[in-house]
């Protein structure tokens, strides 16, 4: 009733009053100010009575840029809402008189920057008012033809041969990915997340130079479709790679008149490699080409220059922010955000808060975010030594999807350096994870053993969401260039003692927990209950080979040599026992091995010595490989593995003449730890069994040189 009200107010303010045919203006100037003058005087009493009557609100004053496009009939302008219901909100635009003009909202998501498209045929100055309430229902039908929209969505189930198939697609699944101007259609990187299975439509409007007959082609990977004014021109349907449409295959011809024509284009992307390309043959043009960003009608650029909100401290305080540049490794981001107050005055200063704890001051400053999503950033504006407004807000903090380069070593060094000046004791356990992941995907083994000592320190912190960082950490302290044993059943224990931990990690770190123990001799009993444990269904095919292979392997170290047996058979090798092929590849790989020991590079060494034992598992029991494995881990310094490498070996593997080597290895492994009864007894053992090998030889002084009580 109070809007219906005001609203009768103002109208009968736009009337003439009684009498006002003998007050007609002079002249043609002042009669038009007079205009002016109600117009400017309806539409600010209209702005002022609205914001009486309603809720919460901002507002945004927009300019175009001063590198917008001249004389482009629409404008975009990117706006970042607050204090409002961003789930619910209305906008509307207006002009500098009030009146309200066409627009629509390109892209709208809580905790992101809206896009909104509206008209700018005339003006200089507009309003964006987003509000808790509908949009005005006096804003004029408006239809923008203009641009290229890119508008993604994921991936529906189904066919894509012909474009009904692929209508049906669309339709059924309406969520987006994003929705942008893009300028062109041709693109090879997804604008609104990772390149992955989705759908595409670009919507455009072409100018048309002169009336004719036209070419259109379309290349892409998998299915594409190009229309003209809702006319198909060009198709190419199905799963198919893009090499075989550069030629322009799939085009078609239409006669066009000159002005502006609408072009929709669609692609299915069944995959990870998304490219997208529409190419044209105006007439009299030989050959076909991209349809270059000139053709398409330009869109304006606005910028903010002013906000208001009914929160008059927030509007002080509002800011902006865009995603300037990630690394990424799998699926795992750092993304270095800028952000930027959207009023900056000189006599005040900007103070802000980030919730993992860091802080900056500015107008505009950067920050680094280890992990995306919605993330907490509060600004304070402090003036004359108090503060003058306040805004804590939820942003939604995205990689810039259009970088070319997953990842720049220049800048991951460059966000290294700002991560270490962190106080990482204090940040989210979910950031720290994130880094944990991230540096471990990248091979950056300073820097995990860095995050992996104040891990352990936050133990009691983590939750079963920490459970892929734990579970990598184990790896990182167990590898040859750490070696830092002892943390490996720490780190383990904590993620399996963490209530909600998927039933797959638990599964998987089970399994490699019980290897570990194995291999390293750290105890064969726990190793024995964690495979007892280990729901082998939660494991993949590969793992589950190699659960058979540790139960062997546990087999073994219990010097069972008929059950290891049972266990490799059970594993199953890779190829027959009677391929000729096969067992000249293998000797071949046995001697690369070899000659990489010599050579010093032993990741190489291992990584043939481990391809041996998994296509034959059955070669565990032997000394062919087994010997070279002791000698890797020995000039590695894996003294551990080793020593339990020679113990599993001595007891189940058959006897021969490389026992003799095996002897000399365990006496000398031994005697490197301290162990010197076992030492002596592994010495003895070879000289009573082998007294005239060369091994014997080589190590008698090394026998009588052992001396006092060993262990």
């Amino acid at each position: 009733m109070v809007k219906a009200l005001l609203a009768r107010f103002v109208l009968s303010g736009m009337e003439r009053p009684p009498g006002a045919a003998h007050c007609r203006m002079t002249t043609r100037s002042s009669s038009f100010r007079a205009r002016r003058l109600q117009a400017w005087f309806a539409g600010g009493i209209a702005v002022l009575l609205v914001r009486l009557v309603s809720g919460a609100f901002c507002e945004f004053t927009v300019t175009l840029a001063s590198n917008s496009p001249s004389g482009a009939a629409a404008a975009d302008v990117v706006v970042w809402p607050f204090g409002v219901d961003e789930t619910r909100a209305g906008v509307t635009v207006r002009d500098a008189a009030g009146a309200t003009v066409g627009h629509e909202t390109i892209w709208r998501a809580p905790g992101a920057a809206w896009t909104i498209r509206f008209d700018a045929a005339s003006g200089k100055q507009w309003i964006v008012r987003i509000e808790d309430a509908p949009a005005q229902s006096n804003t004029p039908p408006w239809q923008a033809r203009c641009g290229v929209l890119l508008e993604t969505r994921a991936l529906a189930n189904g066919t894509a041969e012909t474009l009904e198939d692929m209508r049906r697609l669309w339709s059924g699944n309406t969520v987006a990915f994003g929705r942008s101007e893009v300028g062109r259609i041709h693109h090879g990187i997804h604008p609104h997340g990772p390149n992955q299975p989705l759908m595409a439509r670009f919507e455009g409007s072409l100018s048309i130079p002169a009336a004719g007959r036209y070419g259109f082609a379309t290349f892409s990977d998998d299915a594409s479709f190009l229309l003209i004014n809702g006319r198909s021109v060009a198709a190419w349907g199905g799963w198919h790679e893009v090499g075989g449409g550069l030629g322009a295959q799939y085009a078609g011809e239409i006669d066009l008149p000159a002005g502006l024509c609408r072009i929709e284009y669609y692609n299915v992307q069944d995959g990870a490699a998304w490219l997208v390309g529409a190419a044209w043959r105006p007439p009299g043009v030989k050959h076909y080409k991209i349809i270059p960003d000139s053709a398409f009608v330009p869109v304006g650029r606005a910028v903010v220059t002013a906000v208001t909100a009914s929160d008059a401290g927030a509007a002080l305080a509002s800011f902006g922010w865009e995603a300037e540049a990630h690394v990424q490794a799998d699926t795992y981001y750092w993304v270095h955000t800028r952000l930027r107050t959207l009023t900056p005055a000189g006599d005040a200063t900007y103070r802000w808060r980030f919730d993992d704890g860091g802080a900056a001051e500015g107008i505009a400053p950067a920050h680094l975010f280890l992990s995306p999503g919605v993330r907490s950033v509060m600004l304070e504006v402090e003036r004359g030594g108090r503060v003058a407004g306040r805004l804590t807000r939820q942003i939604a903090v995205q990689p810039r999807w259009t970088q070319p380069q997953e990842f720049d070593e220049g800048f991951y060094d460059k966000l290294r350096t700002e991560l270490l000046s962190k106080d990482l004791a204090r940040i989210p356990v979910a950031d720290l994870c994130q880094a944990v992941l991230l540096a471990e995907r990248v091979a950056d083994t300073s820097l995990v053993k860095t995050l992996g000592g104040v891990c352990l320190k936050r133990l009691t912190e983590f939750d079963a969401a920490a459970a892929p960082a734990l579970y990598r950490l184990g790896f990182h302290f167990q590898s040859p260039a750490v070696r830092d044993y002892a943390q490996v059943p720490v780190v383990w224990r904590a993620l399996l003692a963490r209530p909600g931990v998927g039933a797959a990690v638990a599964a998987r770190t089970r399994l490699h927990f019980a290897g570990f123990l194995i291999h390293s001799g750290g105890g064969l009993g726990e190793a024995l209950a964690l495979l007892k444990a280990c729901d082998a269904a939660q494991l993949d095919a590969g793992e589950q080979r190699l659960y058979s292979i540790y139960k062997g392997d546990a087999a073994a170290t219990a010097g069972d040599a008929v059950a290891a047996q049972r266990w490799y058979t059970e594993a199953g090798a890779t190829g027959a026992p009677d391929d000729t092929a096969y067992e000249v590849g293998r000797l071949a790989r046995l001697e690369r091995a070899r000659l990489y020991l010599k050579w010093g590079e032993y990741e190489a060494a291992e990584t043939s010595l481990r391809t041996i034992e998994w296509e034959r598992p059955m070669c565990r029991l032997g000394l062919e490989t087994g010997l070279l494995l002791i000698e890797l881990f020995r000039a590695r310094g894996e003294e551990p593995f080793a020593l339990a490498a020679c113990r599993r070996l001595l007891a189940v593997a058959p006897p021969g003449p490389r026992q003799a080597a095996l002897l000399r290895a365990t006496a000398e492994v031994c005697a490197a730890q301290g162990l010197t009864d076992e030492a002596r007894l592994a010495f003895k053992r070879l000289h009573d069994n082998f007294p005239y090998s060369e091994e014997a030889a080589l190590t008698k002084d090394r026998m009588n040189g052992l001396s006092g009580t060993g262990r």
